[in-house]
């Protein structure tokens, strides 16, 4: 049996109004210190542990949000160092984070995303969906007003995301700086016909866009290898050897998603052809991430600074109340490879 009042009175020899204002001390309601003393000494002894739900509901705040994962595999892939970068700015604004993975019939049903809060015991959302975002679970978070901020997805208001487009930018002007021309990007992971039915990650348009801004202002033709279908893991080296045979005056490759690096270090292998020496490769991909150490220029964000971030975000939202908040954008870095 829980622990309540009524049994730390009984052991202070004390009224339970008394042990309720010592706890829960209000202005105007003061006590001697062997009073205090004798009441924390029983909580303490018992084991007394206050009502959290009872408080939160007196209160109007759970003091809490959730980090919303899909159960769908893919969907919510989660940048490394961002539980730390959320917990970490979190604490500093007293508030807890809960982790919930909901299937998305449950987070699209009419009957249940409006009480969302209440059964999660939260104040508001934080949102990780990195594709395929229900529509209909955004419609149902707006209509009624529930505080939620989306991490690395992009839109008009409520989120916290890279910016993809300067990403690809920054790839491809330093590839211009150590002197390469014909440069082509690569992704070998996302097929054109996932970005036809609007279902990709924004970044896969977003790096591609930033790609072919910086060519054409260069005056160079762009080079976009993307088949319809995502090419399988096993057969990425095969692909990327027989391109580069079939391509012998390309120099310098934008690894668009941040997976055609590794498999590029065995397909140029195979046509005689050393990374970072005959050809020079852009990597674009989270700051915590590893790529084994091939010699690669890296364009990266932080995850731990998007979720700083993404918590100072839903903690204005929280203060605004309904009040829309400004997307927030966090910029890449570009580190050149030094060849040694």
């Amino acid at each position: 049996m829980p622990v309540t009042l009524k049994d730390v009175a009984m052991l202070a020899g004390v009224s339970v109004s008394t042990v309720n204002q010592v706890l829960k001390p209000q202005p105007g309601r003061h006590y001697s210190e062997a009073t205090c003393k004798k009441v924390m000494d029983a909580a303490n002894q018992l084991g007394y542990r206050p009502n959290g739900y009872a408080q939160a509901m007196r209160a109007g705040r759970f003091n809490s949000v959730a980090l919303l994962l899909s159960t769908e595999k893919g969907h919510s892939t989660i940048p490394s160092g961002l539980i730390d970068g959320l917990l970490s700015a979190l604490e500093h604004v007293e508030l807890h984070l809960n982790v919930s993975r909901l299937p998305d019939a449950k987070l699209t049903h009419e009957g249940y995303l409006p009480r969302i809060l209440r059964s999660l015991l939260v104040d508001g959302l934080l949102i990780n969906y990195s594709s395929r975002i229900p529509v209909k679970m955004s419609d149902l978070l707006s209509r009624n007003r529930i505080p939620a901020i989306y991490i690395n997805s992009k839109w008009d208001k409520n989120c916290v995301y890279p910016d993809e487009v300067a990403a690809g930018r920054l790839a491809t002007e330093v590839l211009f700086e150590q002197g390469n021309k014909r440069i082509a990007y690569f992704d070998l992971s996302v097929g054109s016909h996932e970005i036809a039915r609007g279902i990709a990650h924004y970044s896969v348009t977003d790096r591609e866009r930033g790609y072919r801004h910086a060519m054409e202002k260069a005056a160079l033709e762009p080079i976009v290898v993307r088949e319809h279908e995502p090419v399988p893991v096993k057969e990425r080296a095969a692909f990327l050897a027989e391109w580069l045979r079939n391509h012998p005056d390309i120099t310098a490759i934008v690894d668009g998603p941040g997976s055609t690096t590794i498999p590029l270090l065995a397909g140029a292998a195979m046509t005689g052809r050393i990374v970072g020496r005959c050809i020079q490769v852009s990597w674009i991909g989270n700051q915590e991430t590893t790529v084994m150490g091939a010699p690669v220029n890296r364009v990266t964000y932080s995850g731990a600074e998007l979720g700083r971030r993404a918590a100072a975000a839903i903690s204005r939202l929280l203060e605004k109340r309904s009040r829309p908040i400004e997307p927030t954008v966090v910029q890449p870095t570009v580190i050149p490879h030094e060849e040694r």
